[in-house]
């Protein structure tokens, strides 16, 4: 149950009314590329 409040010290991952999202530290400690779909286009391809 550290997990969470580690990403979160780390602002790894923020919580938003949304739910909890990466950033872009995230990313950059990753070394990988934000996807660039938002959640309103992949919401569109459901239906």
């Amino acid at each position: 149950d550290e997990v969470e409040p580690f990403l979160l010290r780390t602002e790894l991952v923020v919580r938003t009314p949304r739910g909890r999202v990466v950033t872009a530290k995230t990313y950059q400690h990753l070394q990988i590329q934000p996807g660039g779909k938002t959640g309103n286009e992949l919401q569109g391809r459901l239906f």
